[in-house]
């Protein structure tokens, strides 16, 4: 019982935490002009999960050895994103994939306010997400169980996208939520700094369709300019 009730108080601050972005996207606000208000949403979301986790996450961090290879990791991670973005800037130019529009929750644009601003949208997911990993291994006792868990209810969350808008991407991303959810558990429960390369395997996903939805639209040469 203890199990469920923790499952579901994750599963509804996950929705309300969505659901108070969409109604932000309604009103214009998105991961490019309006980059620094998505940032303080997402920070914010961020705080609030280390506030109701609090207990878990203190335990966590008494228990986490000092290493410093994990943040040497993620500093190259950022300094080679950075690099693949000034390039494709380069080379794209503005021919993105419609983002947040008619209702679209998708933004491939290579451009550096999105990198900004979807950095702490992961960072809230994947704290969040280490939250859940922490919750059922307390319950289950057990690796195994909260993998495939965590690995089903990623993935189940993410379902809603596809009622929101229905199209490729939006396929691929929650099939792909399901096998993240598995991996990203694994990672947090078999490394003591997992949630760094869990991030840093969120993050890289983002980019590769970033690069990949360019790329398609540049054969195509079709342009879609969204943001003046």
């Amino acid at each position: 019982m203890q199990t469920l009730s923790s499952i579901l108080s994750w599963i509804i601050l996950w929705f309300y935490s969505w659901y108070g972005w969409l109604l932000l996207v309604k009103r214009g606000i998105n991961n490019v002009i309006t980059y620094r208000i998505t940032a303080l949403y997402f920070l914010f979301l961020t705080i609030l999960v280390w506030f109701f986790y609090h207990n878990h996450l203190n335990n966590f961090l008494r228990n986490l050895p000092f290493r410093i290879f994990p943040f040497y990791l993620l500093i190259c991670f950022f300094a080679i994103t950075i690099g693949i973005y000034y390039f494709s800037q380069k080379l794209f130019g503005k021919t993105f994939l419609a983002a947040h529009r008619k209702n679209n929750l998708f933004s491939a644009m290579m451009d550096f306010r999105f990198l900004f601003a979807k950095s702490f949208d992961i960072l809230f997911q994947q704290l969040l997400f280490l939250c859940l990993v922490l919750s059922l291994k307390e319950s289950f006792q057990n690796n195994f169980l909260t993998i495939i868990s965590c690995g089903i209810i990623f993935g189940g969350v993410h379902l809603p996208l596809l009622k929101i808008k229905y199209n490729s991407i939006t396929n691929y991303l929650v099939i792909c939520s399901f096998i993240a959810g598995t991996i990203f558990s694994a990672l947090m429960l078999f490394f003591p700094y997992g949630i760094i390369y869990s991030y840093i395997l969120h993050w890289s996903f983002y980019v590769l369709v970033g690069v990949w939805v360019n790329l398609k639209m540049s054969k195509q040469n079709k342009q879609i300019v969204l943001y003046h």
